[in-house]
């Protein structure tokens, strides 16, 4: 692992289980074990810093589910394998500790720079578009019981997800977390073939 990537790696932790507003470049050189000049060389500003950990965040989790979207299955199963990157971070560590980056930076907007706004709005925009799509797949292969409003879904469920995660933090842990969206996603799910009727 290079010395950028072990910051990024150090930076997105921090981000994700204290925020960004409470971690500072000492924390980050205490925990790579790396000289603060040094973290400062590779992000002369928090601000740089935060706009990588997004951009570095966001290509992981698409890469995750561009793979989710073009495995076999169900459409319904697949929305179910994307909810499940989010249960996955909220699993993590013993569960509940930490929350999504978005979610965590969304809610510090106002410390980002307008691109990295713009950044995150970029996430939540590409997300949305995903679970539509998987709804509309769903729609075609049985497996998804389309809702009224398909991009008003979406938006719902992608707030359930980010708001579940920080919650989660303080009540209840992953079955919190799963208290809030099983409900959701079963109210998509078609019934099955022997169950209609």
């Amino acid at each position: 692992m290079s010395t950028r990537e072990a910051i990024l790696t150090a930076a997105t932790d921090l981000v994700q289980t204290v925020g960004a507003n409470a971690m500072s470049f000492q924390d980050l050189a205490e925990r790579t074990r790396i000289r603060k000049a040094s973290v400062h060389h590779h992000f002369p500003t928090k601000a740089n810093l935060l706009e990588a950990v997004i951009e570095n965040y966001s290509a992981g989790y698409f890469s995750a589910v561009d793979e989710i979207l073009s495995s076999p299955g169900s459409a319904f199963d697949r929305l179910r394998a994307v909810v499940g990157l989010y249960m996955s971070t909220c699993a993590k560590d013993g569960g509940g500790r930490r929350a999504c980056v978005v979610g965590m930076l969304g809610s510090e907007a106002e410390s980002l720079t307008e691109r990295g706004r713009a950044l995150l709005a970029a996430f939540v925009e590409r997300n949305q578009r995903a679970i539509v799509d998987l709804i509309d797949a769903g729609a075609r292969d049985g497996s998804v019981r389309p809702p009224s409003d398909p991009l008003g879904f979406a938006r719902g469920l992608i707030a359930a997800l980010q708001g579940g995660l920080v919650l989660a933090r303080v009540s209840g842990g992953p079955a919190f977390f799963q208290s809030v969206i099983g409900p959701m996603l079963g109210s998509v799910r078609a019934s099955p073939p022997g169950d209609r009727g």
